[in-house]
């Protein structure tokens, strides 16, 4: 009896393709584009690419050839205007260097390290940082300011207008926690639940009460401002500040006043 020829499965090919697949497609990542305008002739561009977002800007002008004495060609469908390759200013690499556990504040890491470095500018300037979570987003808008307040022209109004943008790059590839709103965390249940450096969700204990021994920093409204006022005002005052006179029934002690000829003669005073 001949043995009959073993084949593999269908679902070994289909496992084996996809391991080769993951395999080869394991160091590959998207580059992603990002820009707003800035001006009629200027664009800003953001290039996303393995955790690290490239600045710069593309700036359209008309050109008449590298002498400038070209007169650029009259043809339907060909403009005058043409764009010039981008400059890049900076580049920014963000990562997470300790991950967090699972929580509903999109914040992926406890602590993150940024990294800076200018590229197609004056002066050159590279550092490196390692912060909290609370501190990674301010990391970088104030890593663009440095470089913003020594530029001038259309290099400021890039860094400028490329800070939040680069922020919620960062934040969508989870490599920087989402924005929370003071108003969240200073609010009872925020002071509470979320720890104020490593923006984590703190545990509850079943035998735990609520917020037991908390003070809610909320702002006053004008309501309450000037119930306050008025309950701390000195007694028979009109207005804070201001302390009113004595009771009507209290007569009010005066220097004595010497005695003119006239007032003796009218008998107002007296000598006993």
């Amino acid at each position: 009896m001949v043995p009959r020829e073993r084949r593999p499965s269908i679902g070994l090919l289909h496992l084996a393709c996809a391991v080769a697949f993951g395999l080869l497609t394991a160091g590959a990542e998207e580059i992603r584009y990002h820009g707003l305008p800035l001006d009629e002739n200027h664009q800003l561009l953001i290039e996303e690419s393995h955790g690290m977002c490239k600045v710069g800007y593309i700036e359209r002008s008309r050109t008449a050839g590298p002498d400038l004495v070209d007169v650029a060609p009259q043809a339907p469908g060909v403009s005058p205007r043409v764009t010039n390759p981008p400059k890049f200013l900076v580049q920014v690499y963000a990562e997470v260097l300790k991950s967090s556990a699972p929580n509903y504040l999109q914040n992926p890491g406890e602590w993150y390290r940024i990294t800076f470095e200018t590229l197609e500018m004056e002066p050159a300037y590279a550092t490196k940082m390692e912060v909290s979570a609370a501190k990674a987003r301010d990391a970088v808008y104030y890593l663009f300011q440095q470089l913003s307040i020594q530029a001038s022209g259309i290099d400021r109004e890039t860094l400028d207008a490329a800070a939040p943008l680069v922020t919620e790059i960062f934040k969508e590839a989870r490599r920087l926690p989402a924005e929370i709103y003071t108003s969240v965390l200073e609010s009872r249940t925020g002071a509470f639940r979320i720890t104020p450096r490593t923006r984590q969700r703190r545990k509850i204990e079943p035998s735990q009460t609520f917020a037991p021994d908390l003070e809610a920093q909320k702002p006053e409204l004008g309501a309450s401002e000037r119930r306050k006022a008025h309950e701390a005002l000195p007694e028979r005052a009109v207005k804070p500040g201001e302390i009113g006179g004595p009771s009507p029934d209290r007569r009010i002690a005066r220097p004595p006043v010497e005695p003119t000829g006239a007032d003796i003669e009218e008998g107002e005073y007296s000598q006993e």
